[in-house]
């Protein structure tokens, strides 16, 4: 059973208004993954790689400009229907 599926997040750098849109600096880009039941896993990377950023896109904190995150094959539309997504076992 696949608890979470990351499927080619990314994450721009938010602009200061809606007119500094562009240019903004990729934080994230094509991230991939899933977690299977029983398994353990790490992010690992050096200092301003994104970590944080990814947790706290898996956490609904943030919302990803791109890409699918699926919990427990419901999938996440963005961060206000989050919380209602989650199914606790």
């Amino acid at each position: 059973m696949s608890l979470l599926k990351i499927k080619n997040i990314c994450y721009l750098e938010p602009g200061d208004s809606i007119f500094k849109k562009k240019n903004r600096k990729t934080i994230l880009s094509n991230i991939s993954f899933e977690v299977i039941k029983g398994e353990i896993i790490a992010i690992v990377g050096e200092s301003g790689a994104g970590k944080s950023t990814l947790a706290k896109i898996i956490a609904g904190i943030l919302e990803p400009d791109e890409g699918v995150i699926m919990k427990r094959n419901a999938q996440v539309i963005n961060k206000s229907r989050f919380f209602f997504r989650i199914v606790l076992s």
